[in-house]
């Protein structure tokens, strides 16, 4: 069973302020929550053999379709000022 001081440790480390009654309901969430938990570490889980779906990929592979190929850092080169990347305008200007 978790303490009253635990909670407020909890709150501490959270930078939550709680009020006494709310210590107190909290206190009483994270006993049921603990719980639970126990419960879970007890439970068996059988897995039934060949029962699980087959799993494939669905994905293609990675391939250019460009049969030119730009090498990275000559076009950083060619598209430097000073220490920025200069790039295309993305936002349209309005007038």
């Amino acid at each position: 069973m978790i303490k009253k001081e635990e909670v407020k440790k909890i709150a501490f480390l959270g930078k939550i302020k709680l009020t006494d009654k709310e210590i107190t309901k909290f206190q009483g969430e994270l006993n049921e929550v603990l719980e639970y938990v126990d419960r879970l570490k007890k439970a068996t889980f059988n897995r039934v053999a060949g029962k699980s779906p087959r799993i494939k990929n669905i994905f293609r592979d990675d391939e250019s379709k460009n049969e030119k190929e730009v090498d990275l850092d000559v076009l950083i080169q060619k598209n430097k000022e000073g220490s920025q990347l200069k790039v295309l305008n993305v936002f349209k200007k309005e007038k």
